[in-house]
């Protein structure tokens, strides 16, 4: 895999409206990943996210001039993703809003050794897939997605110290860690 990290965005909501705290943990998270690629600036992470930020990119799907801010901001959803670009801004972190083939945000999972996110079911599918994947919650409280899903409470992580422990160690032993009891997932 050509990836080591890589971070699923999800579709748009008002997720971020439940309450000031999930808010508060969704921007933490980012914060999470910047501090990561700062301290291990040779770790390939992307941040991939939905095709719908086309107007934030160029031909290519990288996100253009996040330096000079964002001009064309056409709902709050634009307004979350340009907070995201501003705490992303002079890391190594490639954002990606457009994918490269047709099997979409599938075929960055597959090329990356870990995947993460905050609330997307596509880290379900990727451990289906025998990848190492993981939620990122701070203090556990992403109450948007995980009130109701204790089960699920193994897959999440609750600080930035266990983070970068956890994602380092699955990049090292990517090959060993991969999931085999993929049924009970996807």
């Amino acid at each position: 895999p050509e990836i080591d990290l890589l971070y699923l965005g999800h579709n748009p909501a008002t997720f971020l409206e439940v309450n000031d705290a999930v808010r508060e943990n969704y921007f933490e998270h980012i914060k999470w990943l910047k501090n990561l690629s700062l301290e291990y600036p040779n770790l390939i992470i992307y941040f991939k996210h939905h095709d719908y930020r086309l107007r934030h990119t160029n031909n290519k799907g990288k996100v253009v001039s996040r330096s000079k801010g964002f001009n064309n901001l056409f709902n709050k959803y634009d307004l979350i993703f340009a907070e995201e670009q501003k705490i992303l801004h002079n890391t190594n972190i490639i954002t990606e809003t457009e994918s490269a083939t047709k099997n979409g945000s599938y075929a960055y999972v597959d090329r990356s050794k870990v995947v993460c996110s905050f609330g997307s079911t596509m880290v379900l599918e990727a451990i289906g897939h025998g990848k190492q994947s993981f939620f990122l919650d701070p203090d556990f409280g992403n109450s948007a997605f995980f009130q109701n899903y204790e089960d699920y409470k193994s897959l999440r992580i609750s600080n930035y110290n266990d983070f970068k422990n956890t994602i380092l160690q699955s990049i090292k032993n990517y090959e060993v860690n991969k999931i085999k009891d993929t049924d009970k997932y996807c």
